[in-house]
C-alpha cells in the first residue's frame, strides 16, 4: 500500500533526518579531536597535546593548519582508523597551501592514553 504524497515526504524526510544523524556521529567526534589537535600543535601546547595525541604538528617545521576538513575515514581494525583530511596549512614561510593529510587515530586505550576525553587519540600523521 502506497503512503498518500503528504506522508510519503514526512516518511522520507523522517529517514534522511535519521541517516544523516547517524552517518555524522563519528565525523563530529573525529573532527573535534582534530580540531582540538590542530590547535594545541599549533600554540605548541604539550600539556593538551598528551591527552590527545603521540605526536606533534611543529609549526616550525610542518606549518599551522588553519582549516581543515575530514574527507574520508576508514576503519584499518577495531582500535585504529585512518582519517584523510584536507587542509588549508600557513607554512614556516607563511605561504598558505592546500594539503592532503593522512592521520591516524588509535583507541585511547591501545596508545596507552587513559587520560583522552574522546576515547580517540592522534597517533600518526603524514
Amino acid at each position: 500500500m502506497a503512503l498518500p504524497g503528504g506522508r510519503r515526504f514526512v516518511a522520507a524526510a523522517a529517514v534522511a533526518w535519521f541517516l544523516a544523524g547517524t552517518a555524522c556521529t563519528d565525523t563530529g567526534a573525529d573532527h573535534q579531536l582534530l580540531d582540538r589537535f590542530f590547535a594545541a600543535s599549533r600554540l605548541r601546547d604539550r600539556t593538551a597535546l598528551a591527552r590527545l595525541s603521540t605526536v606533534i604538528l611543529e609549526p616550525s617545521v610542518d606549518g599551522m593548519v588553519e582549516r581543515f576538513e575530514v574527507v574520508s575515514t576508514a576503519t584499518l581494525d577495531a582500535q585504529t582508523r585512518q582519517l584523510t583530511v584536507q587542509a588549508q596549512i600557513r607554512g614556516p614561510n607563511e605561504l598558505v597551501t592546500e594539503r592532503r593529510l593522512a592521520v591516524t587515530i588509535t583507541r585511547a586505550e591501545a596508545a596507552s592514553l587513559a587520560t583522552a576525553s574522546t576515547g580517540w587519540v592522534v597517533t600518526a600523521i603524514r
